[in-house]
């Protein structure tokens, strides 16, 4: 268990900035917030290298789902998001993963 939290995640994230090769990256179980996750989403906003982003068994609800939306709508190139083991319910579940999907077809193209 490599538990670094969300004030540790900060600098990681940063540091994920400027990592242009970085394609996926599993930050599972760090005890996340809204604020780490909004974090996140304006860092990987514009990151066109990465893939595969794993939030599974952080504590995330509705505000975190909606910001993982809108991530996955402004960045096309995310196909894979891990939210398994959190509180998003299966209604935003469902919404992420429809947005993932068409990110999935939009790079079949």
């Amino acid at each position: 268990d490599n538990y670094i939290g969300s004030v540790g995640m900060l600098p990681l994230l940063e540091f994920c900035d400027n990592t242009p090769t970085l394609s996926a990256i599993n930050l599972q179980q760090q005890r996340f917030t809204d604020k780490t996750v909004e974090t996140l989403c304006i860092i990987f906003e514009d990151h066109t290298g990465l893939k595969s982003i794993n939030l599974s068994k952080n504590p995330l609800g509705v505000k975190s789902a909606r910001l993982l939306l809108d991530l996955l709508n402004k960045n096309p190139g995310i196909v894979h998001l891990n939210i398994d083991g959190t509180y998003i319910s299966e209604d935003w579940q469902a919404k992420l993963q429809k947005a993932v999907q068409n990110n999935v077809n939009r790079s079949k193209r």
